[in-house]
């Protein structure tokens, strides 16, 4: 198992490894004996790690006052009991993953304590709307969850993003963990606390940055995806490897290289994603690196209705990115030609379905434009990028294809 530290604001621990999902009650109550919220780290040990045979912590959130002596003698409610032993996880999921593994990591937490109340909700973009997190939340009240108890993302992305900003904003902050279940979500979107939903004029537009308490990465369960979406995180991981690491971009033209050695391939991704957000933790500057092919990509998913999913939105991006950077001798041609190649050798469809126009419309709502300027994330070599403000006024000319 490798495990990778987030030095943020609040930091935690990524655990990568084989068959996590039936530990994930062990881990999850080593997070909770942290306590409330704002204790977070106080510790001063890297959170999130099942405890070691020396180590004790006090019932989840604290101390047990006494209750009246009357009182005293009435056996403890169900949500008492749990709460005595672990406290409560608001899982969240979707219903493809419930149906897979929904039953295994509610074993896992239920064996380890946890009074486990469980939110699903439809796979895909759709599902990361207002309405959606109107429902959760109150879903969120229905349950009782308080501030001492555990949200939980159990999903991909979308899953994340969606809780992540439910744990963010229920009751002004809740603890929250989230347990990967997508490769885009292992070497992306759970590490670096960034929640959010859509909104009718773009993607991400609303939203948190939140840190989880921990992230788990269970590669057997990565492996259990097949087709399109695995090939949604492969796009990340082909995103990372242009943004910091030659070799990595090297290796990836290995046939079979990502799905062989998984768990070296999502501990080199986090590394990278975890040293560029210690750095801009609130994206303020070097973080908008991350973004290489997602203004593009972004305004894809937009156009298509979302029917075109994030990787494969994203890979067309960094095409139209690439080749926008070579016009504009950020980047070499050659430099352009080897990333669209990778890109193929993949089996991604390089072919944006919209003219540049549309394309140049749609970034317009992009939550990286200022002003009149949009930044864009450009290669400048492969393993290095640049930022790149581009008028408003010039974007038809800069994505023109």
């Amino acid at each position: 198992m490798k495990t990778i530290y987030i030095n943020t604001s609040r930091p935690y621990n990524v655990h990568i490894g084989a068959g996590l999902i039936h530990q994930a009650g062990a881990y999850l109550n080593a997070v909770v004996g942290e306590g409330l919220v704002p204790s977070r780290g106080q510790s001063g040990r890297p959170q999130g790690s099942p405890l070691r045979d020396n180590e004790t912590h006090p019932p989840h959130g604290g101390g047990q006052s006494l209750r009246p002596n009357e009182e005293q003698c009435k056996p403890p409610s169900p949500r008492e009991v749990a709460r005595s032993a672990g406290g409560s996880i608001a899982l969240i999921t979707d219903t493809n993953v419930n149906r897979i593994h929904g039953d295994t990591i509610t074993a896992s937490l239920v064996a380890a304590g946890f009074r486990v109340v469980k939110y699903v909700t439809r796979p895909g973009e759709g599902s990361k709307s207002m309405t959606n997190l109107a429902r959760l939340l109150n879903f969120l009240a229905e349950e009782q969850v308080t501030r001492t108890d555990t949200i939980l993302a159990f999903g991909g992305g979308v899953v994340g993003d969606l809780a992540g900003f439910a744990a963010a904003s229920y009751l002004r902050g809740v603890r929250f963990v989230q347990f990967a279940t997508s490769l885009l979500a292992a070497v992306d979107s759970s590490v670096g606390g960034k929640t959010g939903v859509n909104l009718a004029a773009g993607k991400n537009l609303a939203g948190a940055f939140w840190q989880p308490e921990m992230v788990l990465c269970d590669t057997d369960v990565l492996l259990t995806q097949r087709g399109r979406r695995f090939m949604d995180g492969v796009a990340e991981v082909i995103k990372h490897a242009i943004i910091a690491d030659p070799a990595l971009f090297a290796r990836l033209g290995e046939k079979g290289y990502i799905r062989s050695n998984l768990a070296e391939v999502v501990a080199r991704n986090v590394e990278i994603k975890a040293s560029v957000v210690s750095r801009d933790e609130l994206e303020r500057g070097e973080r908008a690196l991350l973004n290489l092919g997602h203004t593009v990509g972004h305004a894809i998913e937009r156009l298509s209705a979302y029917k075109i999913t994030h990787g494969y939105a994203v890979a067309m991006g960094m095409a139209v990115e690439a080749r926008a950077a070579a016009r504009m001798g950020v980047c070499s041609v050659e430099v352009a030609g080897k990333i669209e190649g990778i890109l193929a050798a993949h089996g991604f469809d390089l072919a944006c379905p919209y003219d540049a126009e549309s394309l140049a419309a749609a970034m317009l709502s992009d939550k990286k434009r200022s002003a009149d300027t949009i930044t864009f994330a450009l290669p400048q070599e492969v393993g290095k990028c640049v930022l790149v403000p581009v008028k408003v006024g010039e974007m038809v000319g800069v994505v023109n294809r």
